[in-house]
This record gives C-alpha cells, sequence and structure tokens, in this order.
C-alpha cells in the first residue's frame, strides 16, 4: 500500500505564539481603546483653533462670529464627561 502524500504536523516544529499585550495597554505606548494620545493632541489642536477664533472676533468687534464659535465650544464643552 503506497504511503500517503500529505504531510502530517507530527514531527513538525511547533511555532511559539507571541505574547499578546492587548490586555495591558503596554504595547508600544498604544491604548487598549485607540490611541490616545492622538485623540488628546486632536483636542487640544481644536481647542486652541477655537481660542484664536474667538479672540481674533473679540478684537476686531465682531459679536455674529462671537456667536458662532461660543456655539460650537458649547457644544464641544458640554458633550465632554
Amino acid at each position: 500500500m503506497p504511503q500517503s502524500t500529505i504531510a502530517s504536523s507530527e514531527g513538525l516544529p511547533e511555532k511559539k505564539k507571541q505574547k499578546s499585550n492587548k490586555d495591558d495597554g503596554e504595547d508600544l505606548g498604544r491604548h487598549p481603546e485607540g490611541d490616545r494620545v492622538l485623540a488628546n493632541s486632536i483636542t487640544f489642536m481644536r481647542d486652541a483653533m477655537m481660542s484664536r477664533e474667538m479672540s481674533y472676533a473679540i478684537a476686531e468687534g465682531d459679536a455674529g462670529r462671537v456667536y458662532e464659535v461660543m456655539k460650537v465650544c458649547l457644544l464641544h464643552f458640554h458633550a465632554r464627561p
């Protein structure tokens, strides 16, 4: 009877499983729920732009622009925990 040509896994070295650091969040500075540093940077830049826009609008005496910036700021501050 001829031998089977299908290779079996017997005799082959087992592949080592790499340790996953997903649970502890220490994998190269990544947070398990996302990139927290990037999120904080984006939030800071958005808030800085709103602050600068508000400053320019106040300096120019443009009440309509101040009101529009205030509406956006109120929505952002209300949504934060």
